[in-house]
């Protein structure tokens, strides 16, 4: 699931883009000048000196029990203000020139209309946004992380090596400060001011960095299992409400092209016949050897080459405007037919129903383990070129190959038929050279992997752990192993995500719009603050401004 109204944002990475902007600064300026040596450090002392008429404890707003001090307002100003501009810059990275459109870092935020959805009364500009959320950002982390602490009862954790990394992560982006504030003749905590705000210290820093994270964490755990909470007579419910959303057919598709060879009409005529044929007994896969050009035929010599298993509605949809309605139309029986002309391919497809729409009751995820025993149908003539083998040698490899694959399941038998046995046996003798190093093993599979029919098929069968079976796919034989994974069913499995997407982003809206509909703001102090903020953002689009200047230069 992906929460698309969270505005906390990801704290570590929007420190990191603020550091790249103070290098950047440290280009543009340099230390080397002995002049601008002694601005900075006149620079430094009207910091350390100033003594603004709000400071850092005083309350600019508050929600409720929860306090926004100005020292966090600043915090979150400068912090939405770095991750618009981090937003932007990755719009250009992608599409040159976009992020301007979305937010001019080398300008002033207060001459930009905000390009955000959804805005309150009053928010035209970006800088209007950053000062009109600040206070709401703030509020919310804290509630956010206060829920994370309640619901360690619930079964919240942060483990000791999240713990230890968000510790280094913090220290690391300290030091990074640390460095530059040394270069430039400033304590640490009056370089903090210098870049957040005139009252943001670094135990605010390492506080608010740290509130931040456990808020994404808990976040992120809150999503991930709200679902748990969705009870069957819900899905159940939800499923008869929608059941086109989640049901699938099986088809199958042959076409026959008019773009070289036949004419539009007797491609439309031959199609007719092969539903004819098919309407008198024969079945679709000999039809599609019959009917396809003589260079195609060995092509459907496989039952499974006409064969589209697990489509939605959407799907066929996408192929066809009117075939998923065709397909999923109450009543559909096998075998009903229907023919369309594709333009676009220049080729007129019969359809076929081979399953009716049905609930999708393949597993969610599983992993199965196989050894490969190829068989071989090509070789390499004394000249270098690879050249097909007869068919009888291609059968005879197949005996022999079979052959090899039943010894293999005789040892595993020997050996217990154990997962650990069957690891063994894969570095002995798996041609797939791609699997040795794990096993054999292939997991998440579900039913929109891209496997080989047979071996899909198989995989997602219903299965016993460490069921042990031999299967034929064009690449030979292959020795399964079942490990097992998530059985729920997809058609649950899904409905389940989407009811619990739904109920979180029903927690996460009532939050924000509890937030928004209480919060108190002190506006004098506010705009005393946001003032002061502005200053320094100003520094920042000056310096963007010369930078960006300075790369088109070169």
């Amino acid at each position: 699931m992906k929460n698309k109204k969270l505005i906390i944002g990801i704290a570590i990475a929007v420190v990191v883009a603020i550091i790249a902007t103070v290098a950047v600064a440290l280009v543009l300026t340099g230390d080397d000048d002995k002049d601008s040596r002694k601005k900075k450090k006149s620079d430094k002392e009207t910091v350390e000196q100033e003594a603004p008429q709000v400071d850092s404890g005083n309350v600019v707003a508050t929600c409720g029990d929860y306090e926004v001090t100005a020292g966090e307002y600043s915090y979150f100003y400068m912090s939405l203000y770095n991750q618009a501009e981090s937003t932007a810059s990755m719009y250009d990275q992608y599409y040159p020139g976009m992020g301007a459109q979305y937010f001019d870092y080398t300008k002033d935020p207060a001459e930009q209309t905000c390009q955000e959805s959804d805005l309150p009364e009053g928010v035209v500009t970006w800088a209007d946004y950053f000062s009109y959320c600040a206070p709401e950002r703030a509020v919310l982390v804290k509630m956010l992380y206060d829920e994370a602490i309640a619901a360690e009862k619930d079964g919240f954790k942060i483990s000791d090596k999240e713990k230890a990394a968000l510790q280094a992560s913090i220290d690391e982006i300290i030091e990074s400060y640390r460095q530059q504030a040394d270069s430039q003749d400033y304590k640490l905590d009056n370089y903090l001011e210098k870049t957040f705000g005139a009252y943001v210290t670094e135990a605010l820093f390492r506080e608010l960095l740290e509130k931040e994270y456990v808020a994404e964490l808990y976040l992120a755990w809150y999503q991930e299992n709200i679902g748990d909470s969705v009870g069957e007579d819900q899905i159940e419910e939800y499923y008869n409400e929608h059941r086109e959303d989640f049901d699938v057919v099986a088809i199958r598709v042959f076409g026959i092209s008019y773009a070289s060879g036949y004419t539009a009409d007797e491609a439309r005529e031959r199609a007719e016949s092969f539903v004819e044929d098919l309407n008198s007994g024969k079945s679709f896969a000999e039809l599609a050897i019959e009917y396809s050009p003589e260079a195609q035929k060995s092509s459907y010599e496989n039952d499974s080459a006409t064969l589209m298993n697990y489509q939605t509605k959407g799907d066929l949809e996408s192929i066809y405007t009117g075939l998923g309605e065709w397909a999923f139309e109450d009543g559909r029986r096998a075998s009903d037919t229907f023919i369309m002309n594709l333009a676009s391919a220049n080729a007129y497809f019969i359809i076929a129903i081979e399953a009716p729409a049905t609930r999708n009751v393949t597993p969610t995820s599983v992993a199965v383990r196989h050894i490969l025993v190829e068989v071989s149908k090509t070789a390499t003539d004394c000249e270098g070129n690879v050249v097909n083998l007869p068919s009888e040698t291609i059968e005879l490899n197949k005996v022999n190959a079979l052959e090899k694959a039943n010894e293999i399941l005789e040892k595993l038998a020997e050996k217990g038929n154990t997962e650990e046995a069957f690891i063994e046996l894969v570095k002995t003798y798996t041609n797939d050279t791609g699997s040795v190093s794990n096993g054999g093993l292939y997991d998440g599979i579900n039913y929109k992997s891209n496997y080989v029919t047979e071996f899909l098929d198989w995989s997602i069968a219903p299965h016993n752990e460490g069921d042990i079976e031999i299967i034929e796919t064009t690449y030979g034989y292959h020795v399964m192993y079942y490990v097992g994974g998530d059985t729920t069913p997809v058609w649950k499995s899904e409905i389940r995500a989407t009811l619990g997407e739904e109920a979180y982003e029903g927690y996460y809206s009532t939050l924000t719009e509890d937030i928004r509909n209480n919060i108190e703001r002190s506006e004098d102090d506010i705009d005393e603050v946001r003032e002061k903020a502005e200053n320094i953002v100003a520094l920042m689009v000056q310096e963007n401004a010369a930078y960006a200047s300075m790369s088109s230069y070169y």
